[in-house]
């Protein structure tokens, strides 16, 4: 009786575990550094002309704003505006890596027929919310906030758009009644 729950409380989810690791590395943290780093380098490197560009293409109104207009305050805008570049693809780069998480989830999923300790444990995460999913799911309402976040400061700097406590107020609204 003891060697069937060492068996299956050690055994086979140690092994399990250890053939998903091998499959699917666990070094996907390192990969979301490189990507930030280097691709902070690569929009700070462009030419002003293309981060314009690609400003342009993700908001579209700030195109003609009076900031766009003045080539002083065109500068400072871009410069201000650049993190919302860094965002756009970071997300790209969060995309793949969740595709990646996805198939390693699944992986552990279709082993829960022979790792019965895994099985309950995964049921246990998700009564108790705190289950793959779940986690999935924050991390989404976290990147809906930071895209709302960023949108409302670029259109902001680029129609120069002066913050009192009446705006913060504007601010503090819209992001509050996102759904936390």
């Amino acid at each position: 009786m003891i060697g069937l729950w060492i068996l299956f409380a050690f055994i086979i989810p140690a092994f399990v575990l250890q053939n998903i690791s091998i499959n699917k590395p666990v070094n996907l943290l390192l990969t979301f550094i490189d990507a930030q780093r280097d691709g902070r380098e690569k929009i700070f490197a462009q030419p002003d002309s293309v981060i314009d560009k690609q400003l342009f293409s993700l908001y579209p109104q700030i195109e003609n704003s009076p900031m766009a207009k003045d080539s002083i305050n065109r500068i400072l805008s871009r410069n201000f505006s650049a993190s919302a570049l860094v965002n756009h693809q970071l997300k790209q780069i969060i995309n793949e890596i969740n595709s990646i998480n996805e198939d390693k989830n699944g992986m552990i999923e279709s082993t829960f027929f022979m790792n019965p300790t895994s099985y309950f444990q995964n049921k246990l995460n998700y009564i108790a919310g705190t289950h793959y999913h779940d986690y999935s799911n924050y991390k989404h309402e976290i990147q809906k906030l930071i895209d709302t976040r960023i949108s409302i400061l670029v259109h902001d700097i680029w129609f120069n758009t002066k913050v009192d406590s009446t705006r913060y107020l504007e601010y503090y609204n819209i992001v509050s009644t996102i759904k936390h």
